[in-house]
């Protein structure tokens, strides 16, 4: 359990800065395309915050055990 914070927090602020630099980038862009990344940020953010639990589950024992 004690990777597993750790972890998350470095992947987390990982997406934060990309969502702060598409937000930037799309400032200079119209509103719909704006609110076309917004949406595709978000299924990816959910996608991966999905996938790490199942694999951190997986991996965590091999941590662990290291």
């Amino acid at each position: 359990m004690g990777a597993e914070p750790m972890l998350s927090k470095g992947e987390n602020n990982v997406l934060f800065v990309i969502l702060i630099v598409f937000a930037i980038a799309t400032q200079k862009i119209e509103e719909i395309n704006n609110f076309v990344v917004a949406i595709i940020i978000f299924g990816i953010y959910y996608y991966i915050k999905n996938k790490k639990h199942y694999f951190c589950i997986k991996c965590g024992r091999k941590i662990m055990q290291k």
